[in-house]
């Protein structure tokens, strides 16, 4: 069966699944000479939705490039930057405080032991993501480091050769990076990625904004705005698949920072199955056993809770940006069958 034949049928299941509201895939060859794009509902390449934690590969790429330019280092401790009363606190194991052990490294690599808080409980109170579904309100930093100050650490910063995934991890590290620059996030974003690479439909989310695409949980549409505009680095980034692909390829193949920072990746499990975390990406590999439909082989990038994906697969040497716009179940296997019917 030829490429195009399997992606038409690829298509067609991702058009027949009653959970799929609004979609929008686009798969390009590293070295351009190919393209593919699926929408469902009149999505097109240039509408917008939410990346959700997409959003971390693009403070990821500010940090590196900050290090790059020599005003931060990733073997530096996040404290004298955040302050010693942001920290105080809010990782603490048996008694033993081990808040101002964390360093820019930890927070890009997710080893800082940091638990989860979004999508955990504490002390029997409904998770943070549980509570903004029922009523989209913005969450603070501060008042998340509140939470984090109720609960303990999962293990000391970078001991062990594990990743615990922290979004909180992601917004300290964008606080950092305004603490280091004395300048606004959304200017970052803009002066570092958004400007250079011309994309005009990515910005942060904001109270107001309206004309992303709807997301859905399960056949309910769900607004968490709100919630997102205080999640800068997290979170709270929207975009269109067209400006999404250029960032992904940017981003792989140094245009932002010294390609340096992905070489020699030290991949470590976390909490979410499969899912690995290794120097500011997500590495998803599925042994074949465990994937009998088809093939699952390495893919490096990043997912969203909204079921937003961006990854490059490196034996295939495909990229692969897009969203299916809903909160339950996981985008991986429209990934796989959209990156095998690409590849034949």
């Amino acid at each position: 069966m030829s490429a195009t034949s399997s992606l038409a049928r690829v298509d067609d299941v991702l058009r027949s699944r009653n959970s799929v509201h609004h979609a929008v895939v686009l798969l390009e060859s590293a070295d351009g000479s190919r393209r593919h794009t699926a929408t469902t509902h009149r999505m097109g390449l240039d509408d917008r939705f939410i990346t959700a934690s997409i959003s971390k590969l693009f403070v990821h790429a500010i940090a590196y490039a900050l290090v790059d330019r020599g005003i931060l280092a990733l073997d530096q401790l996040a404290e004298p930057w955040v302050g010693a009363d942001t920290m105080r606190g809010i990782h603490t194991i048996k008694g033993r405080d081990y808040g101002a052990w964390i360093t820019l490294r930890h927070l890009v690599t997710h080893t800082s032991g940091l638990p989860n808080l979004e999508t955990a409980s504490v002390n029997g109170a409904p998770s943070i993501e549980k509570q903004i579904l029922q009523r989209d309100r913005e969450v603070p930093l501060s008042d998340v480091l509140d939470l984090h100050r109720r609960v303990p650490g999962k293990f000391p910063p970078g001991s062990g050769h594990r990743a615990h995934y922290s979004d909180t991890n992601a917004d300290l590290l964008a606080l950092l990076l305004e603490r280091a620059t004395d300048t606004p996030y959304d200017q970052l974003l803009k002066g570092f990625i958004l400007e250079p690479l011309g994309l005009h439909r990515t910005g942060l989310v904001h109270t107001d904004t309206s004309d992303p695409a709807p997301v859905f949980r399960r056949r309910r549409p769900v607004t968490f705005t709100r919630y997102l505009s205080s999640q800068h680095g997290s979170g709270g980034v929207v975009a269109s698949a067209s400006d999404l692909m250029v960032f992904l390829r940017a981003f792989m193949e140094g245009a932002l920072f010294s390609r340096e920072h992905l070489t020699n990746p030290d991949w470590r499990r976390t909490q979410y199955g499969p899912l690995q975390y290794g120097p500011g990406v997500m590495r998803l590999a599925v042994p074949r056993l465990l994937s009998p439909l088809f093939p699952a082989p390495a893919i490096v990038g990043h997912s969203g809770s909204t079921g937003s994906f961006a990854f490059y697969c490196p034996s295939y040497e495909t990229y692969i940006v897009g969203t299916v716009n809903q909160m339950s179940g996981v985008p991986f296997e429209y990934v796989y069958r959209y990156l095998n019917a690409f590849a034949r």
